[in-house]
Formats: C-alpha cells, sequence, structure tokens
C-alpha cells in the first residue's frame, strides 16, 4: 500500500480554505475543474522545489486528459495568473 505523502496532506487540510476561496459557487469553474485549480494551486503555493511551468504544463495535461472539451484554457489562464502572483520571478507577463 502507498503512503500519501505528508505534505500534500497537511498542506490540504490547513489551506482548503485558501484554495477555495477563488471558487464560488455559481463560477465559471466546472466540477472537473475545480480539485485540477486547487492541485496547481497547491503546487504554485507549497512547492517551490518544482518549478511554475512544469505546474503550469502538468495541470493542463490533466485537465485536457480529464476535463471538458476546452477546460484546459480555463485552468492555463486562471493558473497563469496565479503563478504571475505567487512567483513573479519564474513566470514572465506577456
Amino acid at each position: 500500500m502507498t503512503s500519501i505523502n505528508p505534505d500534500i496532506s497537511s498542506s490540504t487540510a490547513t489551506g482548503t480554505a485558501t484554495l477555495n476561496s477563488g471558487t464560488t459557487p455559481g463560477s465559471a469553474a466546472s466540477v472537473s475543474q475545480v480539485p485540477l485549480l486547487r492541485l496547481g494551486t497547491f503546487e504554485l503555493m507549497e512547492r517551490v522545489d518544482v518549478p511554475a511551468k512544469v505546474t503550469l504544463n502538468e495541470t493542463v495535461a490533466l485537465a485536457k486528459k480529464f476535463g471538458a472539451t476546452d477546460s484546459y484554457r480555463y485552468i492555463n489562464g486562471v493558473l497563469d495568473q496565479v503563478g504571475l502572483k505567487l512567483r513573479p520571478d519564474e513566470l514572465v507577463e506577456g
């Protein structure tokens, strides 16, 4: 049996309110997009060992595979803005 990474489980438990604050009922995010946005935001916030571009690319790839037809575009746009705020040195606007 595999174990859950303690970083992920503790950060998820303590940061759920923060991650949920941008996703309100009736927002544009669909049911399949919310977990992907949470995942990407968590990695951008807590996993500074993972480059921001890698986080964006992997989350967009998951959205292409498991999300609605064009949901990857929404995921990319939202996480790009989150990344610009959380890691401005790694991502350049434009």
